[in-house]
């Protein structure tokens, strides 16, 4: 139930207000106005009311309007800014419930759209720094060839194949994150646990080299609706995310027919991280090294594809460590 005050804020109501106490006014100025005219021909009587009857629906729009459209000129500026790219426009409370809801998710879209327009921004940098580096790298190692300075010789085609494989990872990475945002259309019958076990097995010397030990709590008849394929990249993608930057001893894979989550030990992220981890190329570590920084697509294919499957996914700090909840709704 709304409270006096928040009652009060509703555009309705004060409409209604302000009906009600201009028609009572006006009902008051009629009875005392007719009284004193009592001697007057009742022709000017009529006359009298009549204009009042006429009046009295003009001055109730006339300041109705003035409720509506003062906030509508600020939202209408509003716009016009955001139109311009200005994202950090933001509208204040004018004290009108209805007009403040629309205020608050005009905020939220222009506090997300001026987010987007940074991991744009950021997305133009590191792309071409991603695409720089090696090109520059295999340019100079080949113009070095041609000339003479260095010879053409197992270590600098491992070099060179190195670089490539560098561009061919995040040229992967980028049409895996497109891919993810397809429609799903091989949805089928998938048992949960044999596939955990082939994402943890295909990983194994991974996790053997950081020390991380991996523990799989899914019962063997657990079967889901989905694409086998996505489910295996969402495992696959969030345990990669743990090898790389969890720095963690343990990962638990536990589900049951509500839902999977996954859940590391490890160092967690910063509280004002956790809003943003499933932005296309958000990283939680700024820096481009490749061992630390990543592209930060991982955890946007895992967020599409699991939008995919009808499915939605949370994460939280657990103190230690980070946990990925997966619901599976029906």
């Amino acid at each position: 139930m709304k409270s006096p005050q928040a009652a009060g804020r509703s555009l309705a109501v004060r409409i209604t207000v302000v009906a009600a106490g201009i028609g009572l006014a006006i009902l008051i100025g009629v009875i005392t106005i007719v009284g004193a005219l009592s001697s007057a021909p009742t022709n000017v009587k009529a006359a009298i009311v009549i204009a009042v009857l006429i009046c009295l629906p003009v001055l109730i729009g006339w300041l109705v309007a003035q409720l509506v459209i003062r906030p509508l000129r600020r939202f209408t500026a509003a716009i016009a800014l955001l139109r311009a790219n200005r994202y950090k426009t933001q509208l204040q409370s004018v004290g009108i419930t209805e007009f403040d809801q629309v205020f608050d998710e005009f905020n939220k879209l222009t506090a997300r759209l001026q987010s987007e327009e940074e991991l744009r921004k950021d997305l133009i940098s590191d792309v071409s720094h991603e695409l720089y580096t090696p090109l520059t790298g295999l340019s100079g190692q080949l113009a070095a060839v041609q000339d003479g300075t260095l010879p053409l010789d197992t270590e600098r085609t491992e070099l060179m194949k190195i670089q490539i494989d560098r561009l061919i990872e995040l040229v992967k990475g980028m049409d895996a994150y497109t891919q993810a945002r397809l429609p799903a259309t091989k949805l089928q019958e998938v048992q949960l646990a044999p596939l955990c076990q082939r994402v943890v097995k295909g990983l194994a010397s991974e996790c053997n080299k950081k020390g991380i030990q991996v523990t799989v709590e899914v019962p063997d008849d657990l079967v889901v609706h989905a694409d086998r394929q996505a489910v295996w990249q969402i495992l696959h993608n969030l345990l990669q995310n743990s090898l790389h930057y969890a720095q963690a001893s343990e990962v638990r894979i536990v589900a049951d027919t509500a839902g999977l989550t996954f859940s590391d030990n490890g160092r967690g992220v910063p509280p004002e991280s956790l809003p943003h981890l499933f932005e296309r190329f958000y990283r939680v570590e700024k820096s481009r090294n490749r061992s630390t920084g990543g592209l930060g697509l991982g955890l946007a294919i895992v967020k599409e594809l699991a939008e995919r499957q009808g499915w939605s996914i949370r994460t939280r700090n657990t103190k230690p460590g980070l946990s990925f909840t997966l619901t599976f709704h029906p």
